[in-house]
């Protein structure tokens, strides 16, 4: 069944303005695009300028992890921004360090475009089988604000990770394979060792030898961790110590605190009493860790013993909670999110709260298109979320059949 098609005159009154909503939203994502980078001075791929002059610096024998330490490379003063990935990582992007910057940013594109624009194709499979391909890429790239664009634009790893993620998904929900799913995010923990928390959703999927590799996922990232430390210790300790700089305020009023739950529970308290000691903001740090642990909790709650749920329910329930879990959200991390945001909003049972369920679908898709705003991401995901665990309390139908755009 399709959402976005009626033959009712009212219905489609709504259709036109939901599609009106996500016209003016891509129109004028695209325009400032050209405003700001094709006809301005704004750079793509900053976040991947990083990760060069990061490589640059360590072979010039610069401390990469030192305050500051890139302004050179970025040809700065004062303030720069940071390298934050593991010291093994260096010796990744070095190879970038002897091509010329415009040819590094091209060859960088080659190498994430072809793998996001596959990662889209994936996502239709999984979530999306009978949506026309170009309908999913407009709603994925240009909802919410254009998340998903700007994401893209930053050229920061995250998006050449969690496409190959999604692709891997593919593999494990379709194809029922989860060894690509393994082995992806054991390369991803290389990068970012709290990505090990997506280790539950390969649990959630599928339990089969699931200790076993999951002993040899662990047994490879430590090793790798291990290696890096041994082979400069120094240099490692500096990395960790670099990580702390994440949760300090010098690095938040410069860089901001991303847009997911810590973020929301951090800025609250913060915003109304600003002369807050670190001690009570420890306390809030806590607050965060509850709610996390409770929704991590709440999704073994779901998933233990009810069959009623589909392979790609769960990795739909389990993604939107992992992700607005992760300590630090920015606009790349929508590339998991968004869709399965869309896939709930089109299949969950929506007549506990009103008889015409379409009418919700059509407020909630025409909110996603019209405010820009990146905790209108949250917002959806804690209303989607709520609305699982009420129906499932109620003993009621949580799911209804498979709906498409």
């Amino acid at each position: 069944m399709n959402f976005l098609k009626s033959r009712k005159i009212k219905e489609n009154i709504f259709l036109i303005l939901i599609f009106l909503s996500l016209l003016i939203s891509s129109f004028n994502i695209i325009n400032n695009f050209f405003e700001k980078v094709v006809f301005g001075d704004r750079q793509v791929f900053g976040d991947f300028m990083v990760y060069r002059c990061g490589a640059i610096s360590f072979i010039n024998n610069i401390n990469p992890y030192e305050a500051n330490a890139l302004s050179k490379c970025f040809n700065t003063l004062g303030n720069s921004l940071d390298y934050f990935y593991p010291p093994h990582t260096l010796k990744i992007f070095s190879f970038f360090s002897n091509i010329s910057l415009s040819n590094s940013i091209i060859l960088w594109a080659l190498i994430i475009i072809p793998i996001f624009m596959c990662q889209v194709l994936m996502i239709k499979r999984i979530f999306f089988k009978e949506t026309n391909l170009i309908l999913v890429f407009t709603i994925y790239l240009f909802s919410f604000g254009g998340l998903n664009f700007t994401g893209l634009l930053t050229g920061n790893i995250t998006v050449l990770m969690y496409s190959l993620l999604s692709i891997s998904f593919y593999y494990s929900i379709i194809k029922k394979n989860t060894i690509p799913l393994f082995i992806i995010l054991t390369l991803m923990c290389l990068f970012k060792i709290t990505y090990l928390v997506f280790f539950i959703l390969i649990f959630l999927i599928s339990k089969k030898k699931f200790f076993t590799n999951t002993l040899i996922s662990l047994s490879t990232i430590i090793i790798f961790y291990l290696f890096s430390y041994f082979n400069d210790p120094n240099l490692f300790i500096d990395f960790l110590n670099h990580l702390t700089y994440l949760r300090s305020n010098e690095f938040y009023n410069l860089y901001g605190g991303g847009f997911g739950l810590y973020s929301i529970i951090k800025e609250i308290p913060e915003y109304y009493f600003p002369e807050l000691s670190n001690t009570y903001k420890i306390i809030f740090q806590i607050a965060w860790f509850s709610v996390c642990g409770l929704f991590i909790l709440s999704i073994f709650y779901l998933f233990i013993d009810n069959k009623s749920f589909s392979k790609t329910h769960i990795l739909a329930i389990a993604l939107l909670i992992i992700t607005i879990c992760y300590p630090l959200i920015k606009d790349y991390e929508g590339f998991l999110l968004v869709a399965v945001i869309y896939y709930l909003i089109l299949n969950i049972n929506w007549k506990f709260f009103l008889q015409d369920t379409k009418k919700i679908k059509y407020l909630l898709f025409f909110l996603t298109f019209s405010i820009h705003d990146k905790y209108m991401l949250i917002l959806i995901s804690m209303i989607i979320y709520l609305s699982i665990l009420y129906l499932d309390y109620k003993k009621k139908k949580v799911f209804i059949n498979n709906e498409n755009f």
